[in-house]
C-alpha cells in the first residue's frame, strides 16, 4: 500500500502551537487572546495576531510591530527548493549575516496545513531579543515557490506562528463570495493562478462525475512549467468530502483524514469539463485555449499508432515502472508531435498512476524524452532522466538531469547532473554549484561547495567507488578565456574534500580517472598530463 503524504504522517512533522506542541482542537475561526490584535496583509494575503500593545516599528527596522519585550516582522520571497526544509537548510548555509547564530536550530513544522520550517538561533546568537525565523510555503494558489517569511523574537514567534492563516486576494474573494464551489487553474506562469465560481446549476453534475469515478494509485502533483492541474476548492464541503480535489493527468486526488488519496479521471473527462465550464470573460481567453489545446493535442497523439513501450521491474517485483512513447503525429495545432508518459504500476493488481509525462515538438532542438535508469536495491526508489535524447543548446560540461521517484511517498525530486558509482550503490550529482553524493537506497551523504565559481567541466568516481574527482575550468566556450582550473578530490571515507590542482597555465578542461590514486587531465592544446597524488607529469 502507498503510504500517505509525508506532511501529514512524519512523526517529526507537527502543527505549529503557542506552546511548541501538537495543536489540540485548534480551528481557523477561534478568536484570538482579548490582549493579542489582528493584523491583516491584503499584499502578503495573510492574516495573524500579535499582542495588542506592540506598535509600529520605525520604516528602518526588520519590524512590522514592536515592544518592549518582543516584535514580528513579515516578507515573502521566491525560494526553489524540494522542501520547506530544504528552504531553512539553504537560508542558513547561505545568509550572509549569521543572525541566527553558528549552529542554528531547524524545526520542520506544519503552520495553516502549509510546509514550514521554524530556525532558533544557537547560543552564539548576537541579537539582544532573540530573533527566530519561520518559514512558510504559500498555498498553490499563489505565486509558485513563494515563501512567507515571518522573523520574531523567541518567545513568540511560536503564538504568532500558529496564529497564521493565509486568505485569497481581495479582488479575488470578491469575485467567488457566496459560491459554494469555485474552480483554480494551476498554471506556472509568475502571476496569481486563476479562478471562477462553479456555476450552482453545474453543482449535481459534479457530484455525480466525482462518485463515478474509481480507484487508482496515488499520483504525485505535477512539478513543471505551464500548466499543471485545476483545482475544485469547496467552501462548504460536502459531508465526507475534503476542501480540496486535484485533477490531473487522468487522476483525481485529495487528502482526507490525514491521508491522500487518488481516483482515476479516465480520458481526462472531468478536467476537461472543468476548464469548459469557465466564462470566458471570467479569466484569460487566450490561457484557457492554451490549456485546452494541449489536452486535445495530447489526446491526438495518443490517437495515433500503437505506442511503444518499455517496463521496468523492481527487485522484488512488487512494482513496475512503464514508458509508454506515442510517436509523432501531426496535430491541429500545425505541430508535429511526440507524448511520453512514465507510470508506476502494482504487479498484484496491475493499478497504475502517471509520475512524470513529456509532450514533445518533433524536429526541435535541444534535450528530450524520458529515460528508465535503474531501482534502487531498497525497492523503494526508481531512478529516471527528463532527457533521454539530444543536448541542450550552449556548450560544456552537461549529463541528462537524474530524477527520483520516491515510491512510499509517490515523490519527485531532481538530483542534478551526474553519474552512479562503479559498484552501484551511489551516486554523485551536480546541481547549483555543488556536489552532492547519495546513496541509491535514498540516503544523501552530503554536499560540498566549489573552491571557486568557476563552471564544471568534468565529474568522475574513482574506480573503487570510493572517491569523486570533479574538474572546473574557465569558460569552457570560449578557450581563450583566461583563469583557472580546478581539480578537486572528495573522498568518502572521512567525507572531505581537497583541491589536488589550482592551474593557470595549463588550463585543463577534461578528466579521466584510470587507477586509485591515478588520474589523466587533457589540457586545452589536447595534450594529456598524468596526477597521481605526488606530482603532475606530462603523459
Amino acid at each position: 500500500m502507498i503510504a500517505p503524504d509525508p506532511f501529514a504522517s512524519n512523526p517529526r512533522v507537527t502543527p505549529i502551537s503557542a506552546a511548541g506542541a501538537p495543536a489540540q482542537g485548534s480551528t481557523a475561526n477561534e478568536q484570538p487572546p482579548s490582549t493579542w490584535q489582528i493584523y491583516a496583509s491584503t499584499e502578503l494575503s495573510i492574516t495573524l495576531t500579535y499582542p495588542a500593545h506592540w506598535r509600529p516599528a520605525a520604516s528602518d527596522d526588520i519590524a512590522l510591530f514592536r515592544g518592549e519585550d518582543g516584535f514580528f516582522g513579515l516578507s515573502a520571497a521566491h525560494m526553489v527548493a524540494e522542501t520547506a526544509e530544504a528552504v531553512c537548510a539553504e537560508w542558513v548555509k547561505r545568509d550572509p549575516n549569521p543572525r541566527t547564530g553558528s549552529q542554528p536550530r531547524v524545526e520542520p513544522l506544519q503552520v495553516a496545513g502549509q510546509p514550514a520550517c521554524l530556525i532558533l538561533p544557537s547560543e552564539d546568537q548576537q541579537q539582544p531579543d532573540g530573533e527566530a525565523l519561520l518559514f512558510v510555503q504559500y498555498p498553490r494558489a499563489y505565486e509558485h515557490s513563494r515563501t512567507l517569511i515571518l522573523v520574531a523574537d523567541m518567545a513568540h514567534i511560536r503564538q504568532i506562528g500558529a496564529s497564521l492563516r493565509f486568505a485569497l486576494p481581495p479582488q479575488t474573494l470578491d469575485s467567488l463570495r457566496g459560491a459554494l464551489t469555485y474552480v483554480e487553474l494551476d498554471i506556472f506562469s509568475g502571476r496569481p493562478n486563476p479562478v471562477w465560481p462553479l456555476p450552482d446549476a453545474q453543482q449535481h453534475e459534479l457530484t455525480t462525475r466525482l462518485s463515478g469515478l474509481t480507484p487508482g494509485l496515488v499520483a504525485p502533483y505535477p512539478d513543471r512549467l505551464g500548466y499543471r492541474a485545476v483545482l475544485i476548492h469547496f467552501n462548504q464541503p460536502p459531508y465526507g468530502m475534503p476542501e480540496t480535489i486535484e485533477v490531473f493527468g487522468g487522476s483525481a486526488c485529495f487528502e482526507l483524514g490525514g491521508a491522500r488519496t487518488c481516483r482515476a479521471d479516465a480520458n481526462r473527462g472531468i478536467e476537461r469539463w472543468l476548464l469548459q465550464t469557465a466564462e470566458r470573460s471570467q479569466i484569460d481567453a487566450g490561457l484557457l485555449d492554451d490549456v485546452l489545446g494541449e489536452i486535445n493535442t495530447i489526446a491526438v497523439v495518443q490517437a495515433g499508432d500503437q505506442p511503444e513501450i518499455w517496463s521496468y521491474e523492481s527487485p522484488d517485483k512488487r512494482w513496475r515502472m512503464v514508458l509508454m512513447m506515442y510517436g509523432c503525429v501531426p496535430t491541429e495545432t500545425g505541430n508535429t508531435n511526440a507524448y511520453e508518459t512514465f507510470s508506476l504500476v502494482r504487479s498484484a493488481d496491475g493499478a497504475s498512476a502517471v509520475v512524470d509525462r513529456q509532450l514533445i515538438y518533433c524536429g526541435g532542438l535541444g534535450a528530450y524524452g524520458l529515460g528508465g535508469l535503474f531501482w534502487s536495491l531498497n525497492n523503494r526508489y526508481y531512478y529516471y532522466t527528463t532527457a533521454r535524447e539530444g543536448t541542450p543548446d550552449g556548450c560544456g560540461f552537461w549529463q541528462p538531469p537524474i530524477w527520483r521517484l520516491d515510491v512510499a511517498t509517490m515523490r519527485i525530486q531532481e538530483l542534478g547532473f551526474g553519474f552512479r558509482s562503479p559498484d552501484g550503490t551511489k551516486l554523485a550529482a551536480w546541481r547549483d554549484q555543488e556536489l552532492i553524493l547519495w546513496d541509491t537506497d535514498g540516503a544523501e551523504w552530503g554536499r560540498w561547495q566549489a573552491p571557486a565559481p568557476v563552471p564544471l567541466a568534468a565529474l568522475r568516481w574513482a574506480p573503487d567507488s570510493g572517491a569523486v574527482a570533479y574538474l572546473l575550468t574557465p569558460s569552457p566556450c570560449d578557450q581563450n578565456t583566461a583563469g583557472k582550473s580546478y581539480l578537486v578530490r572528495v573522498n568518502l571515507a572521512d567525507f572531505s574534500q581537497t583541491v589536488l590542482i589550482e592551474s593557470a597555465t595549463p588550463i585543463f578542461d577534461a578528466l579521466d580517472w584510470l587507477a586509485t590514486d591515478v588520474i589523466r587531465l587533457t589540457d586545452r592544446e589536447g595534450k594529456t598530463w598524468i596526477f597521481d597524488r605526488k606530482s603532475l607529469r606530462q603523459d
